[in-house]
């Protein structure tokens, strides 16, 4: 699946919640290219979903809604290693989020919502683990 010929999902994610964290921890490798480069989200690589506020679920989705954790995960991963940059990386969320059939309306305001307000997030992603809980 490609959107524009820069972002492609190589497979579909596998996931076990774990509930005592409200998070989710990848079962297998998760691969995706952007452009030509490769990325693999490794086996174990544990994030909490979507990042929606609860007041915006109604509007959007849940953090849990199984059509937005590919670009979730994918995301967090991007925040997490800095390989690419934080608007490339937000661009990359959208682009999954598209593959995954989430509606362009719903997309954009998620893109929105993290090209606004991940900035935190995307400073602090370095100082967590790839692997393991946080």
């Amino acid at each position: 699946m490609k959107i524009g010929n820069q972002v492609t999902c190589l497979n579909e994610i596998v996931v076990s919640p774990l509930p005592e964290h409200d998070m989710y921890v990848l079962q297998e490798t998760l691969l995706f290219r952007i452009g030509r480069a490769l990325y693999r989200v490794p086996k174990g690589f544990v994030f909490d979903g979507a990042s929606i506020p609860r007041v915006f679920h109604s509007m959007l989705t849940t953090p849990y809604d199984p059509n937005v954790l590919r670009a979730a995960c994918i995301h967090d991963y991007l925040y997490r290693v800095h390989e690419i940059g934080k608007k490339a990386s937000d661009r990359a969320f959208r682009a999954v989020l598209r593959l995954d059939l989430v509606g362009e309306t719903q997309a954009m305001l998620m893109y929105t919502a993290v090209r606004f307000g991940g900035h935190h997030a995307y400073r602090e992603g370095p100082t967590k683990p790839i692997v393991g809980t946080f």
